[in-house]
């Protein structure tokens, strides 16, 4: 057998993340392995619930007291699920604290980390400026007293401060002081300045450095090498008295969302309607392929169906001489609509984002296998281009990447 081998990294979950991907070619008509082992480290109690759910997820983490825990959704057609995600989930922005709640005629919602605040109408969240808005309230001096962050020197209060709104340089200057505190600023890439938005003051002593941001501060100190604490902006904000009591309130835990593994697959424009087969890791540490041309299979070390993460199915494009159950598969277009089945009958309409054919040990393929942080996938691999007799393998792989769009549940019996 030739193997070849590939790492990755990527997030499951917000607490989770997938540490290796490995993709293995073998001398079957499929060619492929793919192993998603994901070791997962979760940042909350062991003994703690954390669950997907109808339109969104639910934790206890950070609940108010054992057995009561808060829901993160996007009920009432208010995204604030997806955006978590999309924004880096507990891993960036911590676990919920509050319910939602009404602040400035907006729906807000409180995070360890961040406030967020969906205006009506608007597509995405806004990201509450927590210090600035205690600056306008007043609560420098309670800020620096209780928790030891520098006051903001802003541009109304002193004619001769350094106008840090504006000058970009200033800005770029107090993040990059400490290197560790940049690291951690850096951390979320492009979603750094919504996340955490711009430098406002820096206080370097010989003890620790403290970085203020509009949406963050960040603390290095000197008794612990190689550290940075993110205080919790979130909590900061409910310690102020800016949160009502009454959304600090836990909620019992709801119905989990359906974790049967998916029996079937369609692809309605293709003439795709299958059996799919959960299949684990063996004990030789690989995952088995199809054993026949019609069935498709389902890695159960990827998500589970309507999970954060990446849900990978694979099946033969041709086997002894006929059609496999992915030979349409070649033809996918965006827009399409691929349904899953679970084994209680759920059903999860993923539509096609984009499909492409890479060379069996290309980067890019590589590369395209992986979840998109915060999204929820699923990914289609089958075989293409030219067959290597000699190896019994083709020398492509076909890659169909797909998104959730909606999940129903089952349809009561006649």
């Amino acid at each position: 057998m030739m193997a070849k081998v590939c790492n990755t990294e990527n997030r499951i979950k917000g607490h989770m993340r997938v540490r290796m991907l490995r993709l293995i070619a073998t001398s079957s008509t499929l060619g492929i392995l793919l192993l998603l082992l994901a070791q997962s480290t979760p940042l909350g109690a062991a003994d703690v619930r954390d669950f997907d759910i109808e339109n969104g997820h639910y934790y206890e983490q950070a609940g108010p007291q054992l057995g009561l825990g808060l829901v993160v959704a996007d009920d009432d057609g208010i995204p604030l699920w997806r955006e978590f995600q999309r924004l880096g989930g507990s891993q960036t922005l911590g676990y919920p604290i509050s319910r939602r709640y009404i602040c400035d005629e907006a729906v807000c919602q409180a995070f360890e980390r961040a406030i967020f605040k969906r205006v009506p109408g608007a597509r995405e969240v806004e990201l509450i400026s927590v210090f600035d808005w205690l600056h306008r309230s007043g609560q420098d001096a309670w800020l620096d007293e209780r928790w030891g962050i520098p006051p903001w020197d802003a541009p109304e209060a002193s004619a001769q401060s350094t106008r840090a709104e504006t000058d970009s340089a200033t800005q770029r200057a107090m993040i990059g002081a400490n290197p560790l505190v940049k690291a951690e600023y850096d951390e979320p890439g492009a979603l750094a300045p919504v996340v955490y938005g711009s430098a406002r003051a820096i206080r370097v002593t010989g003890a620790r450095t403290v970085l203020r941001t509009q949406r963050a501060v960040f603390v290095q100190a000197i008794d612990a090498p190689g550290q940075v604490q993110v205080l919790p902006a979130g909590r900061i904000f409910i310690d102020a008295g800016l949160v009502p009591s009454e959304a600090l309130e836990g909620v019992p835990p709801p119905p989990a969302l359906d974790d049967t593994p998916p029996v079937r697959i369609k692809i309605a424009d293709l003439g795709i309607n299958a059996a799919v087969v959960p299949m684990d890791m063996g004990a030789d540490r690989l995952l088995p392929i199809p054993d026949n041309g019609h069935d498709v299979v389902w890695y159960s070390y990827g998500a589970r169906l309507g999970e954060e993460g990446n849900a990978v199915m694979a099946g033969h494009i041709d086997w002894n001489s006929e059609r496999g159950v992915f030979w349409a598969l070649q033809e996918a277009q965006p827009g399409q609509s691929i349904t899953i089945t679970s084994g209680v009958g759920h059903t999860y309409e993923y539509r096609v984002d984009w499909a492409r054919s890479f060379s069996e040990d290309s980067p890019e393929g590589l590369v395209a296998l992986r979840s998109l942080v915060g999204g929820t996938t699923l990914t289609l691999v089958t075989c293409t281009g030219r067959f290597d007799a000699q190896s019994r393998s083709y020398l492509d792989r076909h890659i169909v990447r797909a998104t959730l769009v909606k999940r129903v549940g089952p349809t009561p019996a006649a």
